[in-house]
């Protein structure tokens, strides 16, 4: 499962937005958008964890074998939700 947490719009992202979802979904992997702000790399507020959180056992996602990925374009401040 993969979770992206950047906006499209934001600072450093190419004109063409990210990539598409359905690239992944086509292969077998589940995917969710949760925008996240980042604010100077910093952590994500509890509202954003919480958010998360109500989309992972909703999918599934926490029985024995799953795995989530969250990312998102810098790989700092929303990486360690």
């Amino acid at each position: 499962f993969i979770i992206r947490t950047n906006c499209d719009n934001e600072p450093g992202m190419p004109k063409t937005g990210s990539y598409k979802a359905a690239e992944f979904i086509d292969v077998g992997l589940s995917h969710a958008d949760i925008q996240i702000l980042d604010t100077n790399g910093g952590l994500p507020r509890r509202t954003d964890v919480a958010k998360l959180l109500q989309v992972c056992p909703g999918l599934g996602l926490l029985k024995e074998g799953g795995g989530v990925v969250v990312h998102c374009k810098g790989g700092f401040g929303r990486s360690v939700v």
